[in-house]
């Protein structure tokens, strides 16, 4: 995948087959290659629409983070970081938004 990406240029990709290679990555979920049935309102279920995109996507999990490979040089912006801290995003889902909390 990140050869494919490296060898051609942005104007040259065609967004189709990224969302299809990203598609057939372990664990990574594209919504635009799936379609999704509601029934009074609630998920009933999701259908792929092309061919080689997996019926059911893996969960991918990290059972220990000391183990990770975390990047030498990270990412940071270009601004002063808060309390000097990195943040990694474990996960999302929570509706409270707490005001300490930096993902709400």
């Amino acid at each position: 995948m990140s050869d494919w990406l490296r060898a051609s240029s942005p104007e040259d990709r065609d967004r189709g087959a990224l969302l299809r290679a990203l598609a057939g990555l372990e664990g990574v979920y594209v919504p635009a290659l799936y379609c999704a049935s509601y029934e009074d309102g609630r998920l009933v279920s999701t259908v792929p629409v092309g061919p080689g995109v997996p019926a059911e996507v893996a969960k991918r999990t990290i059972s220990d983070l000391a183990d990770w490979p975390y990047p030498a040089r990270p990412l940071v912006p270009l601004t002063e970081v808060v309390h000097d801290r990195l943040n990694v995003e474990v996960f999302r889902g929570c509706t409270r938004g707490c005001r300490f909390c930096q993902a709400a």
